[in-house]
């Protein structure tokens, strides 16, 4: 089965510990094996990296993640881990939408969290509660604002061509 994440930094989460550094894949796919979130589909690792990328099988489950986890981290198996925005191949960092999954993706594990993650949890749930002309006005402003900055490299870039 092809991930869907792969090659899509909106699909995407960085996850970041000094213990990752002399860990292989398998042995940081093994570590990350608590996390039973539906929409993760792969962990990939390069060799002697602090940082793994989590690929989800949706946006959502993306910005689900990173919005309960981006401010405090995550410990998991006694292991802290920074979570950190992907970045499109131009360098602008991913913004993810402050949405929850659909009841469809549920955590069936629950990490070890911290209060202040469990809050964080809840206000992204509380912001799940915005209509969909809402959610739908924020995803075509950042849309827009995403085609403005392509434009603006490229336009960039020709004009060093010239």
């Amino acid at each position: 089965m092809v991930c869907s994440g792969c090659y899509n930094p909106q699909k995407q989460v960085k996850l970041r510990s000094p213990s990752l550094k002399n860990m292989t894949k398998g042995q940081a796919q093994e570590t990350l094996s608590v996390i039973k979130f539906k929409p993760l589909s792969e962990v990939q690792k390069h060799i002697k990296s602090d940082t793994c990328y989590l690929h989800f099988s949706t946006i959502e489950g993306a910005a689900y993640f990173f919005n309960s986890y981006n401010e405090k981290g995550i410990n998991l198996n006694n292991l802290q881990f920074t979570v950190n925005p992907m970045q499109f191949p131009n360098g602008t960092v991913v913004r993810y939408p402050t949405t929850a999954p659909t009841p469809t993706h549920k955590t069936t594990h629950t990490p070890t969290q911290t209060p202040t993650q469990t809050s964080t949890q809840n206000q992204v749930a509380a912001a799940a509660t915005t209509s969909t002309s809402d959610e739908w006005k924020l995803s075509t402003k950042r849309a827009i604002e995403d085609l403005d900055q392509e434009i603006k490299r490229i336009s960039s870039s020709i004009w060093r061509e010239l």
